[in-house]
């Protein structure tokens, strides 16, 4: 993720890899986004059509993504915002 956040920002507007294709990196299988946080994050979402098992399952991980690192849990949240938005339509690739 590294890598793909640096060309993402590269000072270089011209060698900038696009917020699309980003997002794109992040998403594909074993991508950065697959991470315990993101999907606890997409199943709250989803919470009320869980049946009972499911939702004792969700209860009881949760609390062990308190461990994460803040400045990951920050980069994490604001790039699923990111991506949230595009698949919105609210702002553009």
């Amino acid at each position: 993720m590294h890598s793909s956040y640096r060309r993402l920002v590269n000072s270089n507007p011209k060698a900038r890899v696009s917020i699309g294709n980003f997002l794109e990196q992040g998403r594909r299988n074993g991508g950065f986004f697959e991470t315990p946080l993101i999907k606890l994050t997409e199943s709250i979402d989803n919470l009320g059509m869980k049946t009972e098992d499911e939702r004792e399952q969700f209860l009881k991980y949760a609390p062990t993504l308190l461990t994460i690192n803040p400045l990951r849990l920050t980069f994490l949240t604001a790039t699923w915002t990111i991506s949230q938005m595009i698949s919105q339509k609210i702002i553009s690739r």
